[in-house]
């Protein structure tokens, strides 16, 4: 019997206001000057990219990014 193990597929799927307490959780862990609630709430009503990285339901990484001419601005 063979059994083929898979892992997990790594995926982008946008941050919305509902995944703000696991973010949170990492941010605070992750930094010295942690952005709070609002620094992330500021930047999605603001229409900034925000995106999490997600394998299953396992948060891996997530980034806030300002679009700008010609470039982008990664802004967390």
């Amino acid at each position: 019997m063979n059994a083929i193990l898979q892992s997990p597929q790594a995926r982008f799927e946008p941050l919305t206001l509902p995944h703000l307490d696991a973010v949170l959780q990492v941010e605070q862990q992750a930094y010295a000057h942690p952005w709070m609630r609002e620094n992330f709430c500021d930047s999605l009503k603001s229409g900034y990219q925000a995106q999490l990285l997600l394998a299953d339901a396992t948060l891996l990484g997530y980034f806030v990014a300002m679009k700008g001419v010609d470039e982008v601005h990664l802004l967390n």
